[in-house]
This record gives C-alpha cells, structure tokens and sequence, in this order.
C-alpha cells in the first residue's frame, strides 16, 4: 500500500513545477531584474 499511497504524489510533482523549481525561477527572475538596473 506504500507505494499506491505514493504514486499520486509522484504524478502531481511531475505536473506541478517542485518548490525548489519555484525557488530557482524567482531567483533567477531576481537576478536578471538586478543586472537590469545596473545597466
């Protein structure tokens, strides 16, 4: 039953952009928005 409990889980992550992915976008965004204003 483990692995039957899991597997939505697994199907919705690789839907869904993972909160690191998340993170890392914003980041970058951020970035990118900071080398903008310095230029």
């Amino acid at each position: 039953f483990g692995a039957y409990d899991l597997s939505p889980v697994i199907v919705l992550e690789k839907i869904l952009p993972t909160r690191y992915e998340i993170i890392a976008k914003s980041e970058i965004y951020y970035d990118v928005k900071e080398v903008i204003k310095r230029t």
